[in-house]
């Protein structure tokens, strides 16, 4: 179950967002003569589809304390499928487009679906372990990328100082060249006080549309960064509430095994360590301490 509420910030609040009626006017909705708050739920009931796609967006408007939802979209809604109640976008030309999907979530949904495990504590520590495992694999790719994407923009940056630097030489240079010949030959001198300015305003012209088209290129690369940053840090809250849950089964040999899995405490292990052990049973009544990464490469991945 997912619900969305939005606040408002300001002086003297937050003040909630409360509901209205998108599709009469924007007409408050009130309750036993009160407003209620905007509250909108994705896969929620028991009939949710936890593969539902979510790619929502909200638009409001309204001043502090009178602030409502103008329009509301889930872009990931496949065209097939009727739209929510609290969907409403009337100019079909600005109802906004799905976002490609984050690639760590990609490739964790790939490798292991999350649904197979609901119920079965040892099937859904297998799934989220490969579920993080691929999500970080694909994390390393978008580090990559995010290197890369700098070392480009550190280089267009030198090309762009090395033009600025030209161009505010060659305008120094005309200036004091139209300076000294308006003395001596007017013409001259005034034509070359224009072009140092002509010079001069197209340097600095340029240097900020770079400036800002390298501003942009670096912003959306570093929240494609955070975003998948994001993505893998949700995957490992999952995958530690996996490891907590497998845990609370206890056996008679005094750690928790279901099946060939055994995870053991650091205390069962190693006292001065504070990791966690996957233990692979070699016989009936042993187990192997194994890291995480030695988990993996023997077939968790």
């Amino acid at each position: 179950d997912i619900n969305v509420q939005f606040k408002v910030r300001g002086l003297g609040g937050p003040w909630a967002v409360c509901k209205v009626d998108r599709r009469r006017g924007y007409e408050w909705v009130l309750r036993d003569g009160r407003h209620i708050p905007e509250s909108i739920w994705f896969r929620s009931g028991r009939d949710a589809d936890a593969r539902e796609e979510v790619d929502a967006v909200f638009e409001l408007c309204g001043g502090m304390q009178a602030c409502y939802v103008f329009r509301a979209w889930n872009a990931a809604r496949p065209l097939t499928v009727l739209h929510e109640p609290w969907e409403q976008w009337e100019d079909a030309n600005t109802r906004p487009s799905s976002e490609p999907r984050c690639p760590t979530l990609e490739a964790a949904d790939g490798a292991a679906p999350i649904a197979v495990g609901l119920g079965n504590p040892r099937v859904y520590c297998i799934c989220t372990t490969k579920r993080v495992s691929a999500a970080l694999h694909a994390l390393l790719e978008v580090h990559r990328q995010t290197l890369q994407g700098l070392r480009n923009l550190d280089a267009r940056f030198t090309g762009q100082w090395l033009g600025v630097n030209v161009g505010n030489t060659a305008s120094a240079g005309l200036g004091i060249a139209s300076a000294v010949l308006l003395f001596a030959a007017p013409p001259v001198g005034v034509g070359l006080g224009v072009g140092s300015a002509v010079a001069g305003g197209v340097t600095y012209a340029g240097d900020s549309l770079a400036d800002r088209a390298h501003l942009a290129d670096l912003k959306r690369q570093l929240s494609r960064d955070a975003w998948n940053a994001f993505v893998v840090a949700e995957l490992l809250k999952e995958w530690v509430q996996a490891r907590q849950s497998l845990m609370a089964f206890p056996s008679d040999a005094g750690c928790p095994e279901l099946g060939h899995v055994r995870v053991c405490s650091s205390e069962d292990l190693d006292s001065t360590r504070s990791s966690i052990h996957v233990g692979v049973d070699a016989d009936c009544g042993q187990s192997v301490p194994l890291c995480m990464g030695e988990a993996l490469d023997n077939g968790l991945t």
